[in-house]
């Protein structure tokens, strides 16, 4: 079998993907979950100002969906150029993603009392 040769901009665009979304999961916006009700919002995304805070804000928010979306290209780029499929890796997806859905809903009973819908969501994350 062929093996590709490294490509170091790839791995730069995965870097630049990573950090993306860690500067969206790092800003404070939506509601928080307090004794089994939703608080203030700390940065609410929602306003209509024209202001360098709200504009730097809302990019922010959205560099979540372009890092991820940066870092599905990416890996597909590397996927669809292998030649054989391996049925292994997708099934080793699915129980990883059903693990910690589980472990979180197991965390989530100590911090509330989750739904129905969101035990089955958490029982049936793919």
């Amino acid at each position: 079998m062929k093996r590709r040769q490294r490509n170091s901009t790839f791995e730069i665009m995965k870097l630049m993907a990573v950090l993306l979304i860690i500067y969206s999961s790092a800003l404070p916006y939506g509601a928080t979950y307090v004794r089994g009700r939703y608080d203030d919002i700390f940065v609410n995304l929602n306003l209509t100002q024209f202001s360098a805070t709200q504009i730097i804000f809302s990019f922010f928010r959205w560099c979540g969906q372009i890092g991820d979306t940066l870092f599905i290209a990416v890996s597909a780029y590397f996927l669809c150029d292998d030649e054989k499929i391996k049925l292994e890796k997708p099934i080793r997806m699915v129980i990883d993603t059903w693990v910690l859905s589980v472990i979180g809903l197991i965390g989530a009973f100590f911090f509330m009392v989750p739904s129905i819908k969101e035990i089955i969501k958490s029982l049936m994350p793919v």
